[in-house]
């Protein structure tokens, strides 16, 4: 049992030494994974993670926003203006995160709006013509909405999106839910009819 003891701490030890060797590399790449770099016309946004742990987007070596995290969603850019949506959170579970847009317009100008959304990070970003959209897609029956972002209008939104169980979904295929999250029971039109019906002016 002494030899088998032994054997087993002897192996725990080489193990720790051989992390304790590679850890360099480790925390190296997972900072590189935390750096992102985008083109916004003539300029380049860049994010990087401070000495505190915090998330800093730069341009020009200044600082045009910081958060505990921030990461690029989407962004587009030319030859003369271009615009990224990032991703914004002070790291909280009350508020998992807002998104705002940081652009440059042909002159160069940087700017940046305020956080929008609806305190979820899961948005949807898409780019189409230059024009920015941040999706927050109906789920649960929840409504949904939308904000989008141009160098014309600036932020617009939110635009409702509404709420629409799966076509065709009924109770003969209701057992497909099981194992699922309790709100995606929405998804099965009977399901979602009979809450709505049994809860009336309760259903939100």
């Amino acid at each position: 049992m002494r030899r088998i003891t032994s054997a087993v701490a002897a192996i725990a030890i080489a193990i720790a030494f051989t992390v304790l060797q590679a850890w360099p590399g480790i925390h190296g790449a997972f900072a590189d994974d935390r750096t992102q770099s985008v083109k916004l016309g003539g300029k380049t946004l860049e994010i990087t993670t401070t000495d505190a742990t915090r998330s800093q987007a730069k341009i020009d070596d200044k600082v045009v926003a910081e958060n505990a995290f921030l990461e690029v969603e989407t962004s587009f850019s030319d030859d003369n203006r271009g615009a990224a949506v990032l991703l914004t959170s002070d790291g909280g579970n009350g508020c998992p995160g807002n998104y705002l847009v940081v652009s440059v317009d042909g002159d160069g100008k940087v700017a940046v709006t305020d956080p929008f959304g609806t305190c979820s990070d899961t948005a949807e970003a898409s780019n189409a013509n230059d024009t920015l959209t941040v999706r927050f897609a109906p789920t649960g029956g929840r409504d949904g909405s939308s904000y989008r972002w141009s160098f014309d209008k600036g932020v617009e939104g939110p635009t409702p999106e509404a709420f629409h169980p799966k076509a065709g979904t009924s109770w003969a295929n209701a057992g497909d839910l099981l194992g699922k999250y309790p709100w995606e029971s929405m998804d099965n039109a009977d399901v979602y009819a009979a809450f709505k019906t049994l809860l009336g002016d309760d259903f939100d």
